[in-house]
């Protein structure tokens, strides 16, 4: 099966209107929609947090020749093409609110559909689209907890994101207030440096920074991910606003290069040094959890025990085989 279902079309030219809108180009409301009725409205240049979603009477949507479904499927895949466009940072506690709401809104939006009432294809689209709801729902909990596994190794990031987020919703910037968050923020790294380097020395196997090499790593790939995040709000504003480079241009450089400093300090001491870390090609494994939201969502009924517990029989049949084809030689 295709990892994403193909009957979620997408209006590329009211998916780049809601964009446009979302940067205060042009007002939403204004707009005319023809093929896409009541599409998501973002916030222009009044400073409002845009932080949650409502999705929509999905029954208004149902009217095709063919599966009722795919005007509804329209609006769904606009919607979700805008909210993955502006809230583009993963570790983002607030995309991963307005997302829940998102993908719960129109999972119980579904639920008020007359499935009986629907042609075969409708209904096929229906249960298709049910399934990748179901998925996207367990994806955010697995996300959740991945980010809750490595939270004590980046405790800083709710203060970058706050900057960028900031910044995208257009709200008013203190250069000053800036510069003072950037100084504590390079400092909190470096502290927070010398306590997982005092935490390593200990005999103590428990701690909060005490994680398996793959959580490590995944805490320093996100550590380089929160530097380009911080890297492209500092430049957004440096140089066209020189109120904000005076204060901000040191405090900047300081909070970059511990930020860089700390993920280097964590590949090398807890990812490439640490003890269950055997080779240089160190994944990040999905867990069973993961495991079993992708077997239900391709629609396999079995568990990964089960599937191994087959492939081993069915591997002992093809040596029995071979050992007979090896005794009529």
């Amino acid at each position: 099966m295709c990892k994403r279902i193909m009957i979620l079309h997408v209006v590329s030219a009211s998916v780049l209107a809601c964009a446009m809108a979302a940067f205060g180009y042009q007002d939403v409301g204004a707009t005319n929609f023809p093929d896409v009725p009541g599409l998501i409205e973002l916030p222009a240049t009044n400073g409002r947090a845009f932080d949650s979603y409502t999705a929509p009477e999905l029954n208004e949507f149902l009217d095709s020749p063919h599966s009722e479904l795919v005007p509804l499927l329209d609006r769904y895949a606009a919607d979700e093409d805008v909210l993955q466009r502006y809230f583009a940072i993963p570790v983002s506690t607030t995309r991963a609110a307005v997302m829940r709401d998102f993908y719960t809104g129109w999972r119980e939006g579904l639920e008020s559909v007359r499935f009986d009432s629907l042609s075969l294809d409708g209904r096929i689209d229906y249960t298709l689209f049910r399934n990748q709801l179901d998925y996207e729902i367990r994806q955010l909990d697995i996300e959740k907890a991945n980010r809750q596994e490595m939270a004590a190794l980046i405790p800083f990031a709710d203060v970058i994101v706050q900057l960028e987020e900031n910044r995208v919703n257009m709200h008013t910037l203190d250069a000053e207030a800036a510069a003072i968050t950037l100084n504590k923020l390079a400092a909190s790294i470096s502290d927070l440096k010398n306590q997982v380097s005092q935490s390593l020395k200990s005999d103590a196997e428990d701690g909060p920074f005490k994680v398996k090499a793959t959580v490590a790593n995944r805490a320093a790939h996100n550590a380089d991910f929160l530097s380009r995040i911080l890297g492209n709000w500092y430049r957004f504003y440096a140089e066209y606003d020189p109120t904000f480079t005076w204060w901000n241009e040191k405090p900047y450089e300081a909070a970059a290069d511990a930020l860089k400093d700390y993920a280097s300090f964590i590949r090398s001491r807890m990812v490439k040094n640490a003890p269950d870390n055997q080779n240089d090609m160190l994944g990040d494994p999905i867990g069973n959890d993961a495991l079993l939201s992708e077997l239900a969502y391709e629609m396999i009924p079995y568990s990964p025990a089960e599937l191994i517990d087959i492939a081993n029989q069915e591997f002992a049949w093809c040596e029995r085989e071979l050992l007979k084809a090896t005794d009529e030689l």
